[in-house]
């Protein structure tokens, strides 16, 4: 007897593994860490009103702060927005930041104000809350009240020449460090990373932040183009397209609807590193390093370069070399080619990695359908996480959320770490792209801001 139940039993596996192996569902598959998000804001007119630019910040007492921007031909319509940038293309000429707070871990928002600027970055200082932002100038907001109410702006530039996007804000050495583009020829037709030269401003901590006075811009202020000779990049495929014209975007030959433009880089965040068996590690902690998106043409590659304070306080831009003495421009970076967020935990050192995962990039740009954004590389419908213990050598963590079609994306979001969690505020496009006429039109021109919250993420290293 029982000989016999084992031999069914036997039967039974064997059986059980036939119906796996002849299962349409795959045997293994990854699930999203955060999928379902809450609806922080929605587009009043997906046509012409797009929502993106998210930053987060946590305070204390479960208070939550979302910033997040209106942009778009259709702005002017909003009651607080303000009129035409200069050199922006007039298509994106209004500008709304909007701020909303969440008392109960993000289930539900309250929005608090209308700002009229750009770009900007959540961060605090001595029991305050900043916005930093531009509208051609580098612009400032404080809130006394935890993000309920704002000032009047104030501007911590006097010219028109700045790019930036809502990156981090680092605390180090008793002051505030703040990374920043600056343009340097407003006349490229295009896209213009060539043109930018990375500029880090500084300010103590506990300074009347809205006194420009107390910013101070490092030295040598070097456009991408300018420091970089892709004629010698040979052996990297970067660029990938070819962009003849030094001062202009140029259309690919089979695809006339898609541009490439010349190789830069874009929306910069300040790092330091920690670890003392690091080879960039600096005992003086003196050496700041800006880690930015790398508009090359090519998937997963960043930007590394880094800013130095000597003993009168002077900081100076400059690349970073290897033992073997020759500078280093590119670094490995997963998802590098889109904005990313990137913060360190300082329970563990660790540092997170919060980017767009490409899978499709080696398309031929003529074989795009037209409901792919950008180049072959830009694609932003799935959200995933990574660490590192070194900013070089990235692990994996797991997908974060991801769009059943690839106008459904996910990207350009803003992270924070609240106790045990990861909360992240995402520029989001609707789930509803696949009806036949579109809430937005693209991956780009989003219609949602949206709130996600991976729990327990120190549980993800391995």
């Amino acid at each position: 007897m029982p000989h016999r139940l084992l031999r069914i039993g036997y039967l039974a596996l064997l059986g059980s593994l036939a119906g796996l192996l002849r299962a349409e569902a795959p045997l293994w598959s990854v699930k999203p860490l955060a999928q379902e998000g809450v609806v922080v804001a929605r587009s009043p007119n997906p046509e012409s009103i797009f929502l993106g630019t998210p930053s987060i910040l946590v305070l204390s007492g479960n208070r939550l702060v979302a910033s997040f921007d209106h942009f778009g031909a259709g702005v002017g319509q909003l009651p607080g927005s303000i009129g035409r940038r200069p050199h922006f293309p007039p298509d994106y000429n209004r500008l709304q930041t909007a701020v909303a707070t969440s008392d109960d871990g993000g289930k539900s928002w309250t929005r608090r104000a209308a700002l009229p600027f750009t770009h900007a970055r959540l961060f605090a200082d001595s029991g305050r809350v900043y916005l930093l932002g531009n509208c051609g100038r580098i612009m400032i907001a404080r809130s006394a009240d935890r993000g309920e109410t704002w000032s009047e702006l104030s501007a911590l530039t006097e010219n028109d020449q700045w790019a930036m996007g809502a990156s981090n804000v680092l605390v180090a050495n008793g002051h505030l460090y703040a990374p920043m583009m600056l343009r340097t020829d407003l006349g490229y037709r295009g896209y213009f990373v060539s043109t930018l030269a990375p500029v880090m401003f500084r300010a103590p901590e506990g300074a009347n932040l809205m006194d420009a006075s107390v910013w101070v811009q490092s030295q040598r202020q070097m456009a991408f183009r300018d420091l970089v000779d892709e004629t010698k990049l040979d052996y990297f495929g970067i660029p990938f397209f070819p962009v003849p014209d030094r001062n202009a975007a140029q259309p690919l030959a089979d695809n006339p609807r898609i541009v490439a433009n010349r190789i830069g880089w874009h929306e910069p965040y300040v790092v330091q590193i920690t670890d003392p068996n690091h080879q960039f590690f600096d005992p003086k902690r003196r050496t700041l390093h800006i880690l930015a998106r790398g508009d090359v043409h090519r998937s997963n590659f960043g930007m590394l370069s880094k800013v130095v304070e000597n003993g009168e306080g002077e900081m100076r831009f400059d690349l970073e070399r290897t033992p073997a003495g020759t500078a280093m421009v590119f670094v490995p970076l997963p998802g590098g080619n889109i904005k990313f967020h990137v913060l360190q935990d300082p329970r563990t050192g660790l540092y997170w990695l919060l980017s767009n995962q490409v899978t499709d990039s080696m398309r031929r740009p003529g074989t795009m359908p037209e409901s792919r954004f950008g180049l072959p590389l830009d694609q932003r419908d799935r959200l995933v996480l990574h660490y590192s213990k070194n900013l070089m050598d990235w692990v994996f963590a797991g997908l974060v959320a991801k769009g059943a079609t690839p106008r459904e994306s996910y990207h350009y979001c803003g992270m924070d770490i609240d106790g045990e969690d990861l909360v992240i505020l995402s520029r989001t496009g609707d789930a509803n792209v696949r009806q036949p006429k579109a809430p937005h039109r693209d991956a780009h021109d989003t219609n949602l801001i949206t709130f996600h919250r991976v729990r327990n993420f120190r549980a993800l290293v391995y």
